[in-house]
């Protein structure tokens, strides 16, 4: 016996993928992914919109970072039916293939981040706990 995980499936109408860089929100939505996992077929076909998030989301997904510790995430949301579902935070996701999509600034952000904080690059880098 080893232990499983089984959820419901989520139809969902659109995905919204969160890059969080210490209170600051790059946001981009895509819809109508063929390959529900379609991190398989890469990123080449799929149409992703700048968007914004209602300010109750926003405030939730800080409280969640600051619950976590974490400066930087990656946040994978699943919107349908008006519902909103939280997938994971990935405290190493990559963003520049949403950047090279929607042109949002997101490694300028990190940039400042990494500037404003004086990280080095052996540290911790975007986590508060060590």
């Amino acid at each position: 016996m080893v232990p499983t995980t089984f959820q419901r499936k989520i139809s969902n109408a659109s995905e919204i993928r969160v890059f969080y860089i210490n209170g600051i929100f790059f946001c981009g939505r895509y819809h109508d992914i063929q390959n529900p996992d379609w991190h398989l077929d890469g990123v080449g076909d799929i149409e992703v919109v700048p968007t914004d998030l209602d300010t109750s989301i926003k405030s939730k997904l800080s409280g969640l970072m600051a619950k976590l510790g974490l400066n930087y995430g990656a946040i994978d949301l699943l919107i349908t039916d008006n519902k909103w579902y939280l997938l994971e935070v990935n405290q190493w996701g990559d963003w520049l293939w949403m950047q090279a999509k929607t042109g949002q600034k997101i490694t300028e952000a990190v940039t400042q981040y990494i500037i404003d904080t004086g990280l080095k690059a052996d540290s911790s880098l975007l986590s508060k706990t060590k």
